[in-house]
């Protein structure tokens, strides 16, 4: 029996080998937590973090393991704690975190009955305009905005949070998804993701490109509602906007519709002027040219501040070279875009015929296009003068150098077509300009392809948005209201700092800070604890 007590009191000598064990599992579950933190935050880069995770769920398992083992071994140990001056403490330490919690209960239940939020980023980045929370509190009839996307964007939650809670209960907003709910997204003439249509009463405004510009703008438009009236001018064989299929336009018909555009057609020859409530007009693919008395009404209608865009073909393609195109040659002469003779070789994919976006001009035409790329199936180019004292242009869309602009269309049926200097014209080619009159306020904006527009690409990447933001310009629709906000403040690290530098920085103010705190929290209770 005697025998057997000591044998026990011996094993229980050895029992702060697991509180031990158990101590150093719990630092290193610090230290291995803090470290996935830095892997988190893009601080330090992981070729696999798998092993990371598993050493983390070995310390924290160890962890528990130690305390259950002493607990195990001495039982009385764990029962003196518990009953003595340490309890006594721990008792205290558990009924003040508990108090904590509790405030912090309360607290967070206090803001989600009354939310309310702070901006404290330098730049204000999270905060509405100006603009955009007056047209808010401007609203005299409640506005839902309903937002289409597959995968709901944090941005643009936060976007539509604000405007909400900015509004004296007039906007409200929700999140469909189109493939989960097809028939909310045929009911509203849905036929692309990232879509929001905001609704006031019966009218609707439908945004293709979100943001808090073109949000404020359609509100703007449905507060002050008008017609909005664009031609599409017939009788050359231009592509229709009451056809559908390859060569139709529907697809763009029925995305102006949703904007609370008014489509219509107009014949030239036939009607013999262009209607004062002409916002636009568009010419869309011409296989023939227009005539000089047609052309003689487009110079009268830009003289008078009208807007006129462009979608060309190249008479290589159309076989129309051997007749004279008096509304190229008022373009050339006046408003600084000219029309070559050519298609477009673009190497950037195996079908060379199929011009591709490379890059684009400063302009509101093409801002949100930067990082999206636009097609152009046999495409001509187009060659910019100099701005006169009235007239300035811009390049809108552009192709990469290795380009070109084709002059030989023996070479390009034979499959061979070759770069030759002095006929051909040499990249990067010029596919898309706009040229505005700064004194009548006329707008003139030019295509060198009008299939890019058509029902069979006009959902390709940012086809559809190119065409209809230059129709939104050309109808001034582009920039209702402006929004002014604080200059975007970019910080970042300088480029000579490596990873090891972050690595150390990162380890230095999340590791090392940290883990002092805790050493110095167990050295002062080793301390209390040999004073009695």
């Amino acid at each position: 029996m005697a025998k057997k007590r000591s044998r026990k009191n011996t094993i229980k000598q050895y029992a702060y080998i697991a509180l031990i064990v158990s101590g150093l599992a719990l630092v290193a579950s610090a230290v291995l937590g803090l470290f996935k933190l830095v892997v988190f935050l893009d601080l330090y880069t992981l070729p696999n973090e798998q092993w990371l995770n598993n050493s983390l769920y070995i310390s924290l398992g160890l962890i528990f393991i130690g305390l259950a083992v002493y607990a195990l071994i001495n039982p009385e140990g764990v029962r003196d704690f518990f009953s003595g001056r340490q309890g006594r403490y721990g008792s205290n330490a558990v009924i003040t975190l508990a108090a904590f919690l509790a405030i912090v209960l309360v607290v967070n239940m206090w803001a989600y009955a009354t939310p309310k939020t702070w901006d404290f980023t330098e730049d204000l980045q999270h905060t509405l305009a100006p603009e955009t929370i007056d047209a808010l509190r401007m609203l005299r009839e409640p506005v839902r905005a309903i937002a289409f996307y597959t995968q709901e964007p944090a941005q643009i939650r936060e976007l539509l949070e604000n405007m909400q809670s900015n509004s004296n209960g007039k906007f409200e907003f929700e999140f469909v998804n189109p493939d989960v709910n097809p028939t909310r997204a045929l009911e509203y003439e849905i036929t692309s993701d990232r879509t929001i249509v905001l609704v006031m009463g019966d009218r609707r405004e439908t945004i293709t490109y979100a943001n808090e510009q073109a949000i404020v703008n359609a509100l703007m438009r449905l507060m002050n509602p008008g017609e909005r009236i664009v031609y599409f001018v017939t009788g050359h064989g231009e592509h229709s906007p009451d056809q559908s299929g390859e060569t139709g336009l529907s697809r763009l018909s029925t995305t102006l519709t949703a904007k609370n555009y008014t489509i219509r057609t107009l014949n030239l020859l036939a009607e013999n002027r262009i209607p004062g409530d002409a916002q636009a007009i568009i010419i869309a693919g011409p296989a023939q040219p227009l005539s000089p008395e047609e052309t003689r009404l487009i110079i009268e209608y830009l003289d008078q501040g009208g807007s006129l865009i462009l979608l060309s073909e190249s008479p290589l393609f159309t076989g129309a070279t051997d007749r004279p195109d008096p509304l190229a040659a008022h373009l050339a002469t006046n408003w600084n875009i000219r029309l070559n003779n050519d298609i477009v070789i673009d190497p950037s994919l195996d079908q060379v015929l199929i011009a591709v976006s490379a890059s684009y001009g400063d302009h509101a035409i093409v801002q949100n296009l930067q990082t999206t790329n636009t097609y152009y199936p046999i495409a001509r180019s187009l060659t910019i003068g100099s701005d006169s004292a009235d007239v300035q242009t811009t390049v809108l869309v552009s192709t990469v150098n290795r380009a070109w602009g084709e002059s030989n269309l023996d070479e390009i049926n034979q499959g061979y077509p070759q770069f030759n200097a002095g006929t051909d014209v040499a990249g990067p080619i010029v596919l898309a300009a706009v040229s505005e009159n700064m004194t009548t306020g006329a707008r003139v904006i030019v295509f060198g392809d009008s299939d890019f527009a058509t029902d069979s690409i006009f959902d390709v990447y940012g086809n559809g948005n190119l065409i209809t933001n230059a129709v939104d310009y050309a109808a001034g629709q582009e920039d209702y209201i402006t929004l002014t906000r604080a200059e975007r403040v970019t910080r970042q690290l300088s480029d000579d700092i490596n990873q090891g530098t972050i690595l150390m920085l990162g380890a230095t103010f999340i590791c090392l800070i940290p883990l002092l705190i805790v050493i110095g929290g167990i050295a002062s209770w080793l301390m209390r604890r040999a004073q009695g």
